[in-house]
């Protein structure tokens, strides 16, 4: 304790604690959170909320329905295809459409709407295989596929598919 008369001899006044100004504090704190929310939002658009895929169930008599109507498009492209109706490259975009519309009715994926690395994200291998074969010839100026084994090999797939 400090005797109150020793205080008053003293010569040098005192003075106040020295405070530091809270404008840097203030901003520090505006720029750590503007920093937090910007990280929340890069991860959140990173890694964005996969819907999950309800795939839907058809009947054998609906599966069968549906590949007839697939194959008799398969045909119909085949047979504009020989007979030199349709290009190349316009065949391979009605045969990417024929396939997704496809798979559209068998299962409810849209895979019309989808790009490849969509399809890739899908976990559908065959659509993936197909997709990819045809997205050479269906987006290059130059490059041509076998159209008609392109028809045949989704031919197949679309019998064979469960």
């Amino acid at each position: 304790m400090i005797n109150n008369s020793l205080i008053e001899n003293i010569s040098v006044p005192l003075q106040e604690p020295f405070s530091y100004s809270l404008i840097p504090v203030i901003i520090s704190a505006i720029i750590s959170v503007l920093g937090i929310i910007a990280i929340v939002v890069l991860y959140i658009k990173k890694h964005p909320k996969k819907a999950k895929i309800v795939i839907r169930e058809t009947t054998v008599n609906e599966r069968n329905q549906i590949k007839l109507k697939y194959i008799q498009r398969l045909n119909q492209l085949l047979q504009m295809v020989s007979s030199g109706q349709m290009a190349p490259k316009i065949a391979y975009q009605s045969l990417s459409m024929c396939i997704r519309e496809f798979v559209y009715e068998m299962t409810g994926i849209e895979a019309q709407k989808y790009t490849l690395q969509d399809i890739k994200q899908l976990r559908l291998p065959i659509l993936e295989m197909l997709i990819s074969e045809y997205y050479v010839p269906e987006f290059s100026m130059s490059a041509e596929g076998d159209i008609q084994q392109s028809i045949e090999k989704t031919r197949r797939i679309i019998e064979q598919w469960m």
